[in-house]
C-alpha cells in the first residue's frame, strides 16, 4: 500500500504532494506555467485571479478580451491613468489636452478654429462677466440678432458700438458723449464740425451752432434764411444779430483784370496775386484797422480823415462766379456787397457798392478823393476773385480803397 525510500524510474498515477514536478498534467498549486506566443487568435481571454497573492484559482471573463492579432485589449470600462493615444469618444473628460471632438467641455484652455469665408451670418462668442484670467472659468454665450459677423464680407454688425473706432464708418454716429476724430465724407448730423465741404443742405434747429474765430467759440442760436445765391454760397456770421445766414460768394469779390496796388505802388491783376504778396493799404488813426466786423464798419464814420499809407499781406486768394456786378467810373468792376471807402456830405464812411451813388467820392492810392461820375449795374455771369489779408484789412483795387470785411473772410472756405 506504500513505499518508503528512493524510487528510480517512471511512476504512473497521481502524487498527492510533489515538491518538484518538471511536467505535471494537473497541478493544484503551481508557481510557474508554460506559455507559448500566439498572434493569430482574434479573441482571447486574459487570465486573472480574485486575490493579489497566495494560491488562487485562475479565471477569465467575457467582458475582458484580447485580440492577439491586432493587439487590442477590450473591456467595458477602464479606471486609472492612461499614457498614449486614445481612439474613440469620451462621454465625460475632466481634462483633455487634445480632443478631436468634445460634445461638451466644461473648461477648455485651447480650442481648434477653422477658417470660414462663405457664411454670411456668424455669431460671435462672448462671456457674461470678465473672469480672473488664467485662474477661473466662465460660461460662453452668443446672441442671435444683436451681434453678428459676415464671414464673406468681413462686416461686424451690432446695435451699437462704444469706444474708439479706427477706419471708415458706414451709417450714423450718435450719442451725447460720442465723438469722431478725422474726416467724415458724409455726415447726416454733425454736432461739432470744424470744416463743412460739398454740403447739399444745412439745417439748424433749436440748439446751438459754434463758430471758431481762431481764439474762442462764438455760440449762434439760429440759422438765417438762405439768400438767392444760386449754386455758390457761403455760410456767413452776422455778429450784430448773432445770426448765421447764406451769402453769395460773388457778392463780395472783384472781376478778373482788376488792378491791385502792391506796397511798392506797382500793380498786378487780382488773379495774379500770390500768397504773401504785400499790398498798399491805409492805416486809420480813429478806426480799428484789423477788425472785420461788418456791423462795426457800417456804423463807423468820421468827420475828418486821420491816417497814413501803410501795407498789408495776402494770406489767401480764391475765385468764384457772379451773375451781377457794378462798373464805377468806367474801370472798377465790383460785386454789390463789397465795401468801399467814401466821402459824402462831409463824412467819411464804408459803403457797400450797391449803396454807392453818383456824386460820392472815393479815396485813391494817391491819397486824394475822386468823384463818382458813372455807375452801371451789369447782369452777366463772370469769374470773380477776392483776397484774405493778414494785417490791415484794406487795400486798393483799381486805385480805390476797399475793405476785406467779415463777409469776404468767410469765403475762404470755398477753396
Amino acid at each position: 500500500t506504500s513505499f518508503a525510500g528512493d524510487i528510480t524510474g517512471d511512476l504512473t498515477g497521481n502524487a498527492d504532494t510533489a515538491t518538484t514536478a518538471t511536467n505535471a498534467t494537473n497541478a493544484t498549486n503551481a508557481t510557474k506555467i508554460n506559455v507559448a506566443d500566439e498572434s493569430s487568435d482574434t479573441t482571447c481571454f486574459p487570465v486573472f485571479t480574485p486575490s493579489a497573492t497566495g494560491n488562487s484559482a485562475p479565471k477569465t471573463g467575457s467582458n475582458l478580451t484580447f485580440n492577439s492579432s491586432s493587439g487590442l485589449l477590450t473591456a467595458t470600462s477602464f479606471a486609472g491613468d492612461i499614457t498614449g493615444d486614445l481612439t474613440g469618444n469620451a462621454d465625460t473628460a475632466t481634462t483633455a489636452t487634445n480632443a478631436t471632438n468634445a460634445t461638451n467641455a466644461t473648461n477648455a484652455t485651447n480650442i481648434t478654429i477653422s477658417k470660414e469665408t462663405s457664411d454670411t451670418t456668424c455669431h460671435l462668442v462672448y462671456t457674461g462677466a470678465a473672469p480672473a484670467w488664467g485662474t477661473s472659468n466662465t460660461t460662453p454665450h452668443v446672441h442671435g440678432t444683436s451681434l453678428t459677423f459676415n464671414a464673406n464680407s468681413g462686416v461686424l454688425s451690432a446695435t451699437g458700438f462704444s469706444g474708439p473706432i479706427t477706419g471708415d464708418v458706414t451709417g450714423n454716429v450718435s450719442g451725447s458723449s460720442g465723438s469722431c476724430t478725422g474726416n467724415a465724407a458724409t455726415a447726416t448730423t454733425a454736432t461739432t464740425a470744424n470744416n463743412l465741404l460739398n454740403y447739399e443742405s444745412l439745417t439748424a434747429v433749436v440748439g446751438e451752432l459754434n463758430l471758431l474765430d481762431g481764439s474762442a467759440a462764438q455760440v449762434v442760436q439760429a440759422l438765417g434764411a438762405e439768400a438767392s445765391a444760386g449754386d455758390d454760397g457761403v455760410l456767413a456770421y452776422d455778429k450784430s444779430g448773432n445770426m448765421v445766414s447764406w451769402r453769395t460768394l460773388a457778392t463780395v469779390c472783384f472781376l478778373e483784370g482788376t488792378k491791385i496796388t502792391l506796397s511798392d505802388k506797382t500793380q498786378k491783376n487780382i488773379e495774379e496775386i500770390k500768397t504773401n504778396d504785400f499790398l498798399l493799404s491805409y492805416k486809420f488813426k480813429n478806426l480799428d484797422n484789423y477788425k472785420q466786423d461788418l456791423e462795426y464798419l457800417m456804423n463807423w464814420y468820421s468827420k475828418d480823415l486821420q491816417g497814413e499809407i501803410s501795407r498789408t499781406q495776402v494770406s489767401q486768394l480764391w475765385e468764384n462766379e457772379t451773375d451781377q456786378y457794378y462798373i464805377i467810373n468806367d474801370k472798377l468792376k465790383i460785386t454789390p456787397e463789397h465795401l468801399l471807402f467814401i466821402r459824402k456830405n462831409g463824412k467819411y464812411e464804408w459803403y457797400p457798392a450797391k449803396n454807392i451813388k453818383k456824386g460820392y467820392y472815393l479815396l485813391t492810392s494817391e491819397n486824394r478823393f475822386e468823384k463818382i461820375e458813372s455807375l452801371e449795374l451789369v447782369d452777366e455771369r463772370t469769374k470773380v476773385y477776392n483776397l484774405k489779408l493778414d494785417g490791415i484789412m484794406n487795400y486798393y483795387a483799381d486805385n480805390y480803397l476797399v475793405h476785406c470785411s467779415s463777409k469776404c473772410d468767410e469765403c475762404e472756405n470755398n477753396n
